[in-house]
């Protein structure tokens, strides 16, 4: 480019030395060569200004890519520009051109298989750049949170031996309840899938069921085994046991959606329960599902203060209660699955 400017200046001052004689060549020559040197030095300037930046840029791009996150713009629904971790990229499948149809907008959770088999846990959010066209250009933030996830499942897994722990010596105290967490479980469980509720919430449930009586550790071992009638101060004592319950798991963060199902797995439908006295839709339907399971369980049992039943007349004890102890939904929904046989059977707990 300097070369062509050089010759372009050359031949304009011959052109004028030509008309005007040799007295102007050496005058327009020094002028057309100082401002020339001038553009030269400028243009050399902002040339290793620009590969400065452009090693700049590349520096950052091979850092970014190292990196366990990515970023993708996307214009009009098309991809245009991608950086940061390949492999992030080909697994939300934005490296492919993949992406949320418009308006999509906010922050998901997305596990993915990589490719050596091991998942990988994404957090992807979607912002939308109102400077640039009027939403019609988004960016795609993708950071992955493998790590943090397994960490927190791991430590999720140990809470949950120990307080697992907690309920089978609460078990030893009381023989009738031997097991009897692990069947509440695995019917809570059954019923919540039938339900329609969504698999995280199924699993919240079924592991709040199996804690719903953790609180009975305080009660003495002659309360719970007592043969007669319990006076109105030892009910009060087993009663206390939802509270107690949900106090032990408020103080693991993990287990915040599990407290409230545990607090509440008492309360009845018509408000005549504890330890808050809610009814109908304020109680969460996860307790009003252990609710029945629980009731279920312990009259097929014999751990009714009526003894056990058979479950024939132990689901006709749920139908009577509907609108009372129980929400009707609930109890339909249980007898039903009892009668087709597929209730708490083969199933873990989770």
């Amino acid at each position: 480019m300097g070369a062509v400017t050089l010759l372009a200046v050359w031949a304009n001052d011959l052109a004028v030395a030509l008309v005007r004689g040799g007295e102007y060549w050496s005058a327009g020559y020094a002028v057309h060569l100082t401002l020339f040197v001038a553009l030269a030095v400028c243009t050399a300037y902002l040339g290793l200004k620009l590969t400065a930046a452009n090693s700049s840029l590349e520096t950052c791009r091979a850092a970014f890519r190292g990196m366990p996150c990515a970023l993708a713009v996307v214009r009009r629904g098309v991809v245009a520009e991608l950086c940061g971790n390949d492999s992030l990229l080909k697994l939300a499948g934005l490296a492919e051109g993949k992406v949320y149809g418009p308006g999509a907008q906010g922050v998901r959770t997305e596990e993915y298989a990589g490719p050596d088999g091991t998942a990988r846990v994404v957090e992807r959010r979607t912002v939308p750049l109102k400077g640039c066209g009027a939403g019609a250009v988004t960016a795609e933030l993708l950071y992955e949170v493998s790590d943090s996830v397994r960490q927190a499942r791991a430590r999720e897994d140990q809470y949950m031996r120990m307080l697992k722990i907690l309920v089978n010596m609460f078990e030893m105290k009381d023989p009738y309840s031997n097991g009897h967490s692990d069947a509440v479980s695995n019917l809570a469980h059954d019923l919540a899938k039938a339900m329609g509720m969504s698999a995280p919430a199924v699993e919240t449930v079924a592991r709040a069921a199996l804690l719903h009586d953790i609180g009975k550790i305080i009660v003495p071992a002659a309360i719970l085994n007592k043969d007669g009638e319990l006076t109105p101060e030892e009910y009060r004592t087993v009663q206390a046991h939802a509270a107690v319950g949900a106090d032990i798991l408020v103080s693991f963060d993990i287990f915040r959606e599990e407290e409230a199902l545990v607090r509440h797995h008492h309360e009845r439908f018509d408000g005549r329960g504890y330890p808050d006295g809610l009814k109908g839709g304020e109680i969460p339907l996860g307790a009003r599902i252990m609710a029945v399971a629980d009731a279920f369980d312990a009259m097929t049992s014999g751990r009714s203060v009526r003894g056990r039943r058979d479950v024939a007349a132990a689901l006709a004890v749920i139908e009577a209660g509907k609108g009372g102890q129980f929400d009707p939904a609930v109890a339909e929904a249980f007898v039903a699955l009892v009668r087709a046989g597929r209730a708490g059977k083969e199933n873990e707990v989770r």
